[in-house]
């Protein structure tokens, strides 16, 4: 019974009972007892995926059912992924990636338009090189903690 519910299991994740059963017949490590360890699976069939398509004797079938079967383990390992939050949906990193250039624009226009003048007048040359050395550290310093801020949420949310 329990075999059979594992069973189950994996074919909810998109395979087959006659994918499943040719990767057992195969040898796939994935099954040990009466689990299945979907993982192991996806990484076995991965690697060895001729073994799950039926060859029809017509080479260009052949090739596309093999395509069709690489496109479904794709979409799966996405949806796992999608599922486990190893993922980050486009709009998300779009609107990240728009908050992120909206405040360097920010911070480039209050450094250079409104800190630079006062802190270069009266300068010299020397001065004024160094000066910008470090609005550009400045600059560099608060993007990489916003990368880093970015990175940590990210990882951890």
């Amino acid at each position: 019974m329990e075999a059979a519910v594992a069973m189950l299991a994996a074919i909810g994740q998109r395979f087959s009972l006659v994918q499943l059963k040719r990767a057992k017949d195969a040898g796939c490590p994935a099954f040990r007892g009466s689990r299945v360890y979907i993982d192991e699976l996806v990484e076995w069939i991965d690697d060895n995926e001729d073994v799950l398509t039926v060859p029809t004797g017509d080479a260009e079938l052949d090739a596309i059912n093999k395509e069709i079967a690489r496109e479904k383990l794709r979409k799966w390992k996405i949806e796992n992924d999608n599922r486990e939050g190893k993922s980050i949906p486009r709009t998300q990193v779009a609107a990240r990636f728009s908050d992120y250039g909206a405040e360097l624009l920010r911070l480039l226009r209050q450094k250079l338009e409104d800190e630079s003048p006062r802190r270069l007048e009266g300068k010299t040359g020397d001065e004024i090189r160094a000066i910008n050395r470090e609005i550009v550290d400045e600059i560099c310093d608060a993007m990489t903690r916003e990368t880093d801020q970015w990175t940590k949420s990210a990882t951890h949310g």
